[in-house]
């Protein structure tokens, strides 16, 4: 992880973000959709979308999104469901979420 993912896992990041899903502004909404893509690929800042329910929230959402560049955001969402039901996140990149 790099240090910004570090100081985002530490100010909650996720957190503070769940309440932009869903919102009525697009184009927050699309920002916030594409930020959270890039954040789950960090195990902790993913563990983390888990524990706030963030990913049904998203998997919800998937039948309105319209725009492209945020589909993967919640194809990505849709992987993160299944793998957390199938498999653990590698030790290497797991983070203590308290």
């Amino acid at each position: 992880p790099s240090l910004s993912q570090d100081k985002m896992f530490e100010c909650g990041i996720v957190d503070k973000l769940s309440k932009y899903v869903p919102v009525r502004n697009d184009v927050l909404l699309m920002s916030v959709l594409r930020l959270l893509h890039n954040l789950s690929f960090d195990g902790g800042l993913r563990d983390a979308m888990v524990k706030t329910g963030m990913i049904p929230k998203v998997r919800e959402m998937g039948g309105t999104i319209s725009d492209v560049r945020c589909a993967g955001a919640v194809q990505r969402m849709h992987i993160i469901s299944w793998s957390c039901s199938t498999s653990a996140v590698a030790p290497q990149y797991q983070r203590s979420i308290t």
